[in-house]
């Protein structure tokens, strides 16, 4: 029994050892994106040592990065069961429900994250999100002012609470929140694109078009750039010039639901009756696809508004 007691410690501990070493040399294999042999490796960490919840976390990412969430999700939780208080495994399965949709069970881990780690930013950042995406801006302002609070150069908030301040209609909080994004990174495209949106809304059209206009100097494939820098024209009547914006924007990204509607509109004013009804048309098969239920709404509503002769709805933004 003595010898027992000596043995059985020191075997863990080599078994224990010998999984943190497969984790190591899966680390490589995941920074290299070979995702398949990582996992390899992780299964021999889990079944050299089932009780390190690294093991269950890194395999995890791993599943994560091949878009396969229920893995994902049995990893994240098997590390939390032996680590209840693994406060990454909480923000990245939070990113997980996310990206299914679920924003209240996102919510729920995230707040777990900062319960644990009252100033893991990340967290904060993440959850801002997705009560954005629940229209709880209120909420979402308050987590990107903390993600912000605790790093002041976090350019993604500043981004992000230029969005909300968007949803909110305080067009001009908006645009302060994208100057200093583009302070800390002057590169970042979707700031200047979100910054334009914000000039569209005060109908500063030709400080709109500028604002796209550098989004796109800044990366070629910015079909949202386009769409919206289409819109701007659009609504100083530049109707061709608005029509090669919605062209370039789906040349770019064939699905944009948002750019064939405003192509669809533009036509319209071009007197292009039949391209106008293809392009719209194509928006709500495109909405029916991707089960964008808010935006199949607005574009039925305005093919029937335009079967009525009735006025001419408005183009479509797009944000990011």
């Amino acid at each position: 029994m003595i010898i027992l007691g000596l043995i059985l410690p020191a075997v863990l501990e080599y078994k224990r050892n010998l999984a943190i070493n497969y984790n190591r040399q899966a680390e490589t294999l995941y920074q290299a994106r070979q995702y398949e042999q990582a996992i390899e490796i992780y299964n021999k960490a889990i079944q050299a040592y089932p009780n390190l919840a690294l093991s269950y976390y890194n395999r995890g990412n791993c599943f994560f990065a091949l878009n396969d969430y229920q893995e994902v999700l049995q990893n994240y939780n098997d590390a939390l069961k032996l680590n209840p208080s693994y406060l990454q495994a909480y923000n990245n399965r939070g990113n997980t429900y996310y990206l299914l949709g679920d924003y209240n069970q996102a919510i729920a881990d995230y707040t777990q994250a900062v319960k644990f780690n009252p100033k893991y930013e990340r967290a904060y950042y993440n959850r801002g999100n997705a009560y954005y995406n629940l229209s709880e801006y209120k909420k979402a302002l308050a987590d990107f002012s903390q993600a912000i609070q605790l790093n002041p150069d976090y350019a993604e908030s500043y981004n992000n609470l230029g969005n909300t301040y968007i949803a909110l209609n305080q067009y001009q909080q908006a645009i302060d929140s994208y100057d200093k994004a583009s302070a800390i990174n002057p590169n970042y495209a979707q700031a200047y694109n979100n910054r334009g949106n914000s000039y569209y809304y005060l109908n500063n059209f030709v400080q709109a078009i500028s604002n796209y206009a550098k989004a796109i100097t800044l990366d070629s494939q910015n079909h949202e750039a386009y769409n919206n820098r289409g819109n701007a024209y659009y609504a100083l009547q530049k109707y061709k010039e608005a029509l090669k914006n919605y062209d370039q924007a789906l040349t770019l990204c064939p699905n944009h639901i948002e750019s064939y509607y405003n192509r669809g509109l533009v036509q319209i004013k071009l007197k292009q009756k039949q391209k106008a009804i293809a392009d719209l048309q194509k928006a709500v098969q495109l909405a029916q696809q991707q089960k964008n239920q808010l935006l199949l709404e607005v574009i039925k509503d305005a093919i029937e508004k335009l079967q009525m002769n009735q006025e001419i709805p408005n183009v479509l933004p797009s944000q990011s």
